[in-house]
């Protein structure tokens, strides 16, 4: 294996899959425990040069924020080992799914806003965050028996396609995996809605920042809001409802937070928006170092004069 690479690449996944699949038989909580030491070895000899790139990344950025100026190092060296290894939690989580009776290791929260959602028979547009554990989102939704078309980047969805099939064969029929960058992959998303089933977003960015979106602020700066979820929500006649997940000791833990739009509402078009961004900034708070996006937040999000 050369040094640049890890345990937890999905490439090295992908490659070496059936050798993953074992550890299966392993209790999730074990596994994981396993996982995170050879993580933190990794960080310590291999993974070095990679490491301190990262961390040196993150260093800027919390550093340019006021928020988090004076912790700057502490939540760089924390993002720098989510950045690194967070395909790791994505494994166990397929892992644990993939065996009998995986969906056992799921624990929701918010329960009783799921099953409002289920019982009103209206189609869900999920919108997450690429916070924590968030790859592992769409097999736990399939889990829960949801159909599910999820967008994701088109340089993974081949990968995550076979790492479903291999890890979690029993829920992988349920995921549609669209490349968010193909043409007709807004089409994809309403065309389940309006077919009465499940779709999956993460909205915090666009990979081509539409000068016409709204622009708001997170942590003190501007940026731009885009309303490609709230519109799909309102097409496809859907609610707009915000979930995130984490694996932690052994379990898959599952939050569902009440609608941000529900159909038939008179708001104006751009609250739901809004809202999204301000459940987003209380997510990030609650966990800086456990959210993706720093690595983009310049490039992708930062709205330009």
């Amino acid at each position: 294996m050369a040094n640049t690479d890890s345990l937890f690449d999905l490439d090295v996944m992908v490659r070496n899959v059936e050798s993953y699949v074992l550890l299966r038989s392993q209790p999730l909580h074990e596994l994981q425990a396993a996982c995170e030491q050879a993580l933190d070895n990794e960080m310590k000899t291999s993974l070095t040069g990679r490491t301190s790139h990262f961390t040196e990344l993150a260093i800027r950025q919390f550093a340019s924020i006021d928020r988090f100026s004076g912790q700057e190092s502490l939540l760089a060296e924390k993002w720098s080992r989510f950045r690194i290894g967070r395909n790791l939690y994505y494994m166990l989580a397929a892992l644990s799914l993939g065996s009998e009776g995986g969906d056992k290791a799921i624990v929701l929260h918010g329960l009783s806003h799921l099953e409002e959602l289920k019982n009103k028979n209206i189609p869900i547009l999920f919108v997450s965050a690429h916070w924590k554990a968030y790859q592992s989102l769409p097999l736990t939704l399939c889990a829960l028996g949801y159909s599910l078309t999820c967008l994701m980047d088109g340089g993974v969805v081949d990968i995550a396609t076979a790492l479903h099939r291999a890890m979690a064969p029993n829920y992988a029929s349920q995921l549609n995996a669209v490349a968010v960058e193909q043409g007709g992959a807004a089409r994809a998303v309403l065309n389940a809605l309006r077919s009465g089933q499940s779709a999956l977003l993460f909205p915090e960015f666009s990979l081509r920042p539409n000068r016409k979106d709204e622009i708001g602020e997170l942590f003190g700066r501007r940026i731009y809001m885009p309303g490609g979820a709230e519109h799909l929500a309102r097409l496809g006649g859907a609610m707009m409802v915000p979930i995130r997940v984490s694996v932690e000791v052994g379990e898959i833990h599952l939050y569902t937070d009440p609608p941000l739009y529900v159909p038939g509402s008179q708001e104006q078009e751009g609250v739901p928006t809004r809202r999204y961004f301000e459940w987003l900034s209380e997510l990030v708070e609650q966990d800086p170092s456990a959210w993706w996006c720093w690595e983009i937040f310049d490039s992708h999000m930062l709205a330009r004069a």
